[in-house]
């Protein structure tokens, strides 16, 4: 690996694979990313994955691991290692709406920050196989009009501006798997892949505090206190607490925007969460505060053309207990085999075809639920006589705990 410093120097790499075809080019190395580079590498695939961060890197996540994704991990080996290298185990969840709270036992969940796990995960992709390169933009060339070339071209060019050789290179790719999120910047023209966006869609703020600097309502630190996760919903939003690795606690937001805008400051808008459930907000203010675009989103094709979305890219609801992670999860481990298959049939069309007729059905199942709670938490009132039902009802809390978190 050529280094400078702790970091890898991705005009050197670039270098060293202008011109050359693999198998799978992944754009992204997330969750979803990263867990396809591993299971198609073992399958043998020449797998190249580049990410436009330099890692470890921290992104917007509340970083909670709910049971399918701890599976998936162990079904990889990386669960004992993740856990060696500090990830938080988590068996509470402290519900807060305005002034009314419940405490529920949950199943187990793992809470790690994502420069951990998505590094582990590259990590364990390149003993697999993989190629990585971080710092590097990507964009898939369109492809000509009546142009029989199966190949596809990516377009690959440093994201660091004190790199001396920073032209970019192609590698060429039988096939493209887009996990990059949100934007899917990486696409060869927007308008050819359609997204909706909810109309009232939230955006995703990230934080990390130390733990010594966070109340002590929020932050395991006396002996004796168990980790929990923390959800608090308030009129512009809720807003997820919980330790993490490193001696941190995780701060994971979904906002209104026009919340967002009103108050002129995102730690504002937070502030007001915490002060409508009657918590101290003084702590986060002045944090820094990451991003990102509207939550709330579907793209309508996921697969043409020899590329494959994947993850946050094929579509999205506001986060809850780790749906988003698990979900990359599953959708890597049913992505991958179709992918093999048209490596060792040529046939790509039929894997494009399945890929999209899987997304249709497995999103609209596993997203049913995170898109009734996203319903409930905006309106504080009904929110509460639904958590009071769970809590009368104890059937009902279970059930929609199962459904969530295991």
């Amino acid at each position: 690996m050529i280094t400078h410093g702790d970091r890898n120097v991705p005009a050197c790499s670039l270098r060293n694979i202008g011109g050359k075809v693999f198998d799978l080019v992944i754009v992204g190395a997330g969750v979803a990313g990263a867990s396809a580079a591993i299971l198609a590498s073992q399958r043998g695939l020449s797998v190249l994955l580049v990410d436009s961060q330099f890692f470890p890197r921290d992104k917007v996540c509340g970083g909670c691991l709910n049971q399918r994704a701890q599976s998936f991990l162990q079904s990889i080996g990386l669960y004992d290692k993740i856990k060696y290298a500090g990830a938080v185990v988590i068996d509470r969840l402290h519900l807060q709406i305005n002034k009314y709270s419940s405490q529920w036992g949950v199943p187990s969940m793992l809470s790690v920050r994502r420069s951990t796990l998505d590094q582990m995960l590259v990590d364990h992709a390149e003993h697999c196989g993989t190629t990585f390169i971080d710092g590097i933009r990507a964009k898939i060339q369109s492809i000509d009009a009546g142009s029989d070339n199966q190949h596809r071209v990516v377009i690959l060019k440093s994201t660091s501006s004190t790199d001396s050789a920073t032209e970019p290179v192609s590698v060429l790719g039988r096939r493209v798997v887009v996990a990059s999120g949100l934007s899917r910047s990486s696409l060869p023209i927007s308008e050819e892949w359609p997204a909706s966006v909810m109309e009232n869609s939230r955006i995703g703020l990230h934080a990390l505090v130390p733990r010594d600097k966070v109340p002590e309502l929020f932050a395991s630190s006396s002996p004796g206190t168990k980790p929990q996760l923390h959800m608090l919903v308030g009129s512009a939003g809720y807003l997820g607490i919980c330790d993490t690795d490193g001696d941190c606690v995780d701060l994971a937001a979904a906002m209104d925007p026009s919340a967002v805008r009103v108050a002129k400051d995102i730690g504002a808008t937070v502030q007001q969460v915490l002060r409508e459930c009657g918590a101290d907000s003084s702590f986060v203010r002045d944090l820094n505060w990451q991003s990102t675009p509207h939550l709330t989103r579907q793209s309508e094709c996921v697969a043409k053309q020899n590329i494959f979305l994947l993850g946050d890219a094929t579509g999205y609801v506001e986060p809850f207990t780790g749906e988003g992670m698990s979900w990359a999860f599953k959708g890597a481990e049913a992505l991958v085999p179709l992918l093999y298959q048209a490596h060792l049939s040529s046939d790509t069309k039929t894997a494009e075809k399945e890929w999209n007729l899987w997304i249709t059905k497995h999103r609209n199942h596993r997203q049913r639920i995170s898109r009734w709670v996203a319903r409930q938490s905006r309106k504080a009132e009904r929110a509460k006589w639904v958590l009071r039902m769970c809590d009368w009802v104890p059937p009902i809390r279970n059930q929609l705990l199962h459904s969530i978190m295991t």
